[in-house]
């Protein structure tokens, strides 16, 4: 069990527990685990993560979209991120 992510385990396995997650709850959870870890060994490409997957860079798009992924917040390959960039005062 150690293996398994822990959003995959049901928070209460006991068998009387009524807040267990259903089969597509945890299929859904699996598979955005599965798309983010692809981005990023791809380097946030979208191609080759889509090509990586097996399926088209649509499908990727329309996946993520569903999944609730924000692809703006990853980032782009050979870009570097805003975030890094700091506004630098000029000393005259």
């Amino acid at each position: 069990m150690s293996r398994i992510p822990r959003i995959l385990v049901p928070r209460d396995s006991s068998p009387s527990s009524g807040d267990r997650r259903t089969l597509p709850e945890i299929m859904f959870a699996y598979e955005r685990i599965i798309i983010i870890q692809a981005l990023q060994l791809n380097g946030f490409c979208r191609s080759t993560t889509a090509a990586s997957l097996g399926i088209s860079r649509n499908h990727l798009y329309s996946r993520v979209r569903l999944l609730g992924i924000d692809l703006g917040a990853m980032p782009r390959r050979g870009r570097v991120p805003k975030s890094l960039f700091k506004a630098e005062k000029k000393e005259e």
